[in-house]
């Protein structure tokens, strides 16, 4: 078997003359590269071992477990059993640490800058009819393992050990050498949570961690940023008792969990509260030194005076202990969140053994968004890292598409861009939901340790090596499900999904290894299925959502070790949310399991779930989906016109808007004059960032841009031009009104496979150009939506609710709508198209507020004789487009 330089792999050399501050690893030529070695070793031909696996002996625990999986593969590989030996001193294949088997060559790429730059570097040198597999330190040395069997042409993409991939050869040879290192020092990445829910299940916390190795992740610094300030109360119980002082003062008491930074008291226990962790616990890089969560900060005479800004005091507690520490315990560190109450980097520097840990989101009190904070932090202080929100069991729940880890276009930019700002750790929070992240989570892995790394080949060899023969069909599934590339969720979007999977299977019909790989993601669709009639079937009565929701129970608890779905979390919070909804006890996992009821909970059947099961219900799944459709989209051209229409009667009443999320909304300007709206910001949560907004052209140049501060703002924005322009509105999730002025016409703008996020009940409107003779819509909410033609008439049975019909599904269907003659060319009126994601194929994706405030490409206005730019008050006649 030969050894190809691996394109996706190859290692470029970054971060020269890098601009910004925090973070920069030592990546140079010698401590990154790739070569061919001038000899050809060769380890195993026919079944038989060349070469002995050879550990020092004062090799510790990590070293040993990695030479032992190195046996165990090349096994696999070759078939030939290879020995461990210590102390040997012939050619063979040395694991250990460049201390333990000292190499020039290797030397200086394994060096170890600033304590901590270099823990997880390693190297790989074939030289003096050898191999050797070295590490910085042992953690090294178990990626350098991991490493070379990639080289060998073996994978392990996701965490069951189906998805591993190993290469059969005869004849097994290798002649590279490789050196690197980590550009984020630590990446931790899900929960490596080690319950076995039944005595013969697989310990899931152990095949996580063996993830994590065979794909180095892991930690050159281990952070710790934990809520500390409670823990000073409890540990000095009797100083605190005998001092109410130290506690923080809120309305005028000295209560909660929050300390009095003022007093310098409270500065020395905070201080002899790290030693004391320091001194148990020699082996800690860090301690977390933040307050507790939430607010009730101090809001005495002298904190007050101090620190206006409250979350100023928490980091300069965090400093003075930072400052102590370097003198008692020198390389050790504190951290501290940079979320919550205290996200804004304080007006002071942090000291060097400072880590501070940004959150992507939840940020309150701070006058910055993310992007303005991410470049901020690094100027404070020199370790910097993020939590990032990977794919929070919460807020997917297993569903497909969802997670930032769904979205390859996430992994491939933001990944490099948080890397750009001088991040050393990143800590995603993620579980084991591999059936919609799984190819996510893989590349984000690889990303994480080079910001080089080309996505596209690296996704190629996942196609390629885990479907073989499937791979043209699974790389099309995977692109369905991608988020980058905005998919239309619903009954077609999950029909392709099915179809390409059984496509797959097909194509690899003579490869059990690949069957066992689709069969998962076919049992996880069947979940899927399950959770869409337990959740989103609106016309089920209870009793029917009942009976689909035991079908789901059932089905997850057969397939929880595929981790296809993140059964852990499922099993504590799902299964509670479903027993306590239905008045079912028995069905919540986690309460029986730990009262020893487990005989009891009637979905626990133990028998495994077979691919006629899994093919029965795809099957069933398939006839509700109903064939895939698919309509021809219409592309309509970014210049914009605001038309008029004699027919339709100017609309006065003053409406509002509701957001969480902004909005993008057309604006125009008819004569030239500035642009009218008014916006309330954070109407959910005032101590949110301020709002930002952009207003740029139709050639996307920026015209203006600002913030919008807590409160009704009134804007008037001037324009250099008559025309209509675009307005893009961020509220970063605090909530906000839009309220159209009457002297602005204003349209909503609609994009393909993104949600539209108005959640109150106005009319909009939208034009229908003339010839239409259907409508192809896309929509998916909540609840059914309502559609009205200019005649009056709404679509569908009356079902009057909320004053007007709502009867057109939007459950991810494709809608075909009739046009009736003469409805063409005409404004019609919609209701409740909003809190949800919705799509035109073949009419302009603009919502209006008012039926006046017609706004459509120039090309529509053109051909349908539409009269332009009306000039008031002028003399000269409204001129009508051409033709």
């Amino acid at each position: 078997m030969g050894i190809r330089l691996i394109a996706g792999l190859v290692y470029i050399i970054a971060f020269a003359g890098s601009s910004f501050a925090g973070f920069s690893p030592h990546i140079t030529p010698e401590t990154r590269n790739q070569s061919r070695s001038k000899e050809t070793v060769l380890i195993a031909e026919d079944g038989l071992a060349k070469l002995p696996v050879v550990i020092s002996d004062t090799a510790d625990s990590i070293t040993i477990q990695a030479a032992q999986e190195l046996t165990a593969y090349l096994e696999k590989i070759t078939g030939a059993k290879f020995e461990i030996k210590k102390g040997y001193t012939g050619p063979g294949i040395y694991a250990g640490t460049i201390n333990e088997f000292p190499t020039p060559s290797a030397s200086k790429g394994l060096e170890i800058y600033d304590n901590y730059d270099g823990k997880e570097a390693y190297a790989i040198r074939t030289e003096n009819h050898s191999i050797k597999l070295l590490g910085a330190t042992s953690t090294g040395t178990s990626y350098a393992v991991s490493r070379f069997l990639e080289l060998l042409g073996c994978r392990f993409f996701f965490q069951n050990p189906a998805w591993e991939v190993i290469p059969k050869s005869q004849k097994l040879s290798f002649n590279l050498n490789e050196t690197d290192r980590p550009e984020v020092l630590s990446r931790y990445l899900g929960y490596p949570l080690s319950t076995n829910f039944e005595p013969q299940d697989p310990d899931a916390g152990a095949l996580l961690r063996a993830w994590w190795r065979h794909n180095r992740v892991g930690k050159s610094l281990n952070t710790s940023v934990g809520h500390c300030w409670p823990e000073i109360i409890r540990h000095f119980k009797k100083e605190f008792d005998q001092h109410p002082e130290y506690l923080a003062m809120v309305n005028g008491e000295r209560r909660g969990n929050q300390l009095c930074v003022s007093n310098p008291e409270v500065v020395k226990l905070a201080i002899r509260y790290v030693q004391d962790f320091f001194d148990k616990h020699p082996e800690a890089d860090m301690i977390g030194v933040g307050p507790d969560d939430g607010g009730g900060y101090c809001t005495c005479p002298e904190c007050s005076k101090r620190w206006p800004n409250p979350g100023d005091m928490a980091f300069y507690l965090t400093n003075e202990v930072a400052k102590a520490i370097k003198k008692s315990h020198p390389g050790k560190m504190v951290g501290i969140y940079a979320y919550n109450w205290h996200c804004d980097p304080p007006p002071f520097q942090l000291e060097p053994n400072v880590y501070v840990e940004l959150t992507t989101a939840l940020l309150l009190n701070t006058k910055y968004g993310f992007d303005e904070l991410l470049k901020m932090w690094p100027e404070k202080c020199k370790y910097f890292g993020l939590y990032d929100y990977w794919a929070v069991y919460d807020w997917i729940r297993d569903r497909l598409p969802s997670g930032r880890t769904g979205n390859t276009q996430y992994v491939a930019e933001k990944l490099p861009y948080y890397i750009r700002h001088g991040i050393c750790n990143l800590s995603a929070e993620s579980g084991n939901s591999w059936g919609s992240q799984g190819l996510g989570y893989y590349l984000g892995a690889r990303m994480l340790w080079n910001s080089k790394t080309d996505i596209e080949e690296l996704k190629k060899d996942f196609y390629e090596k885990a479907f073989g023969p499937a791979a043209r069909t699974m790389k099309r599934y995977y692109e369905t499900i991608d988020i980058a590339n905005k998919p239309l969720i619903g009954p077609t979007f999950y029909r392709l999904c099915i179809d390409d999977l059984q496509q797959a299977e097909k194509e690899a019909s003579n490869h059990p290894e690949i069957l066992a790989r689709i069969e998962q993601l076919k049992q996880y669709h069947v979940f899927l299925y399950l959770l869409r009639k337990t959740y989103d079937d609106r016309g089920l009565s209870n009793d029917e959502r009942k009976k689909w929701a035991f079908e789901m129970l059932k089905w997850n608890y057969r397939i929880r070790n595929t981790y296809m779905t993140f059964w852990s979390f499922f099993a504590d919070q799902t299964t509670r949310q479903l027993s306590q909804e239905f008045n079912e006890p028995s069905w919540w996992w986690w309460k029986m399991h730990s009262e020893k009821k487990q005989d009891e909970i009637p979905y626990r059947i133990k028998t495994p779930v077979t691919p006629e099961e899994t093919e029965k219900w795809l099957e069933i799944a398939k006839k509700e989906y109903g064939e895939p459709i698919s309509y021809e989209e219409k592309i309509f051209s970014k210049k914009l016109v605001a038309p008029e229409l004699k027919e339709i009667p100017a609309q006065a009443d003053r409406l509002l808007f509701m957001s969480q999320g902004g909005f993008n909304v057309a604006l125009a300007s008819i004569n030239g004059e500035p642009l009218e709206l008014t916006i309330h910001h954070g109407t959910i949560y005032k101590n949110f960032p301020d709002g930002k907004y952009t207003l740029s052209d139709a050639d996307g140049k920026i015209i203006a841009e600002g913030r919008i501060p807590y409160g009704e703002n009134k804007l008037s924005l001037k324009v250099p031009n008559p025309g209509v322009y675009l307005f893009k509105y961020d509220d970063f999730a605090a909530g906000c009104q839009l309220i159209p002025s009457d002297k602005t016409k204003t349209a909503f703008i609609l994009s393909k496979g993104e949600r539209f996020p108005v959640y109150n009940h106005n009319y909009l409107y939208f034009y229908v150009p003339k010839g239409t003779k259907e409508i192809y819509l896309y929509a998916l909410r909540t609840w059914p939506i309502g559609i009205c033609m200019p005649d009056g008439t709404w679509l569908g049975e009356d079902k009057p609710i909320y004053h007007h019909p709502r009867s057109l599904k939007a459950d991810g269907s494709y809608q075909k709508i009739e046009v009736p003659e003469g409805m063409d060319g005409k404004v019609w009126k919609c209701v409740d198209m909003v809190s949800g994601s919705f799509y035109f194929f073949n009419i302009p994706n603009l919502l209006f507020v008012r039926p006046q405030d017609i706004i459509v490409p120039e090309e529509v206005a053109k051909r349908d004789g539409l009269i332009l730019f009306p000039v008031k008050g002028s003399t000269e006649p409204a001129r009508k487009a051409k033709r």
